[in-house]
């Protein structure tokens, strides 16, 4: 029988297909993705705990809330509009290896400055005000731009649209084309305001902007195919909201 001792622990450190592992083995597939969400509950719990009764450890505390609600959420929205296709992918625990492994890489700078500097750099009340603050806004427009979308949202690119997709540019897609990435870019770099983590800060920042560019520029070459001139003129009226990153219809637009 699989412990939830077990399943914290691969939560904790971020060890997604090790949890993959222990659950489908010994729950099932069917049952394996309601333990994550029990095991996620209990993670969230868990950060209340901190924040309340350990002053130290505070920050990790709204580390965790923040971050076992992000991937709940993931799920919720999978469940909501994908059915068909929700399963253990859909928390997005198991992103890639370079998410699992920047998150480890964030609790090792944690602990090891905590150590070094203890409560008063770590566990600063202003670093986690503005973080918190950050991280509830990424949330807002992440979520809130998902939903907007309905159907219409996949965690991976439609390589072929379906018929029934719609160009969105109302509401949240008003204020950004890609107003998803937006709130995970912010979600992320805002979590290491929180732990107060400086070094992490910046590659969160720098794997952010690498792999949003990349995807943005993709996404919107398909976009452009599909939607042509359409796109075209709702590329030049609303921004991507990301620093640096144009998207590749204003930068085709310089280039000429």
């Amino acid at each position: 029988m699989v412990s939830v001792s077990q399943i914290l622990h691969s939560l904790l450190s971020h060890d997604s297909n090790h949890l993959r592992t222990i659950l489908v083995s010994h729950l099932g597939a069917p049952a394996a993705s309601p333990a994550i969400a029990f095991a996620l509950g209990l993670t969230i719990s868990f950060g209340v705990y901190l924040v309340v009764h350990a002053s130290l450890f505070r920050a990790e505390g709204f580390y965790l809330i923040f971050t076992s609600l992000f991937h709940l959420l993931e799920f919720v929205y999978v469940s909501k509009f994908h059915p068909d296709t929700c399963s253990l992918d859909s928390f997005l625990i198991n992103h890639s290896a370079a998410f699992v492994m920047a998150n480890v890489l964030a609790q090792l700078e944690y602990v090891v400055e905590l150590m070094l500097f203890g409560r008063t750099y770590k566990a600063n009340w202003f670093l986690i005000a503005v973080g918190s603050l950050l991280v509830a806004i990424g949330q807002v427009l992440r979520t809130g731009a998902m939903f907007q979308a309905g159907s219409h949202f996949h965690h991976m690119i439609q390589e072929e649209q379906s018929q029934k997709h719609k160009l969105l540019t109302t509401r949240f897609y008003s204020f950004s084309r890609h107003p998803s990435y937006v709130g995970w870019f912010l979600w992320a770099v805002a979590t290491q305001i929180i732990l107060a983590n400086p070094i992490m800060l910046v590659l969160y920042f720098v794997a952010c902007f690498t792999f949003f560019k990349d995807r943005i520029h993709y996404e919107e070459a398909l976009l452009v195919q599909q939607y042509g001139s359409l796109y075209e003129d709702y590329a030049k009226r609303v921004p991507t909201r990301i620093p640096g990153i144009p998207g590749l219809v204003l930068d085709a637009h310089k280039e000429k």
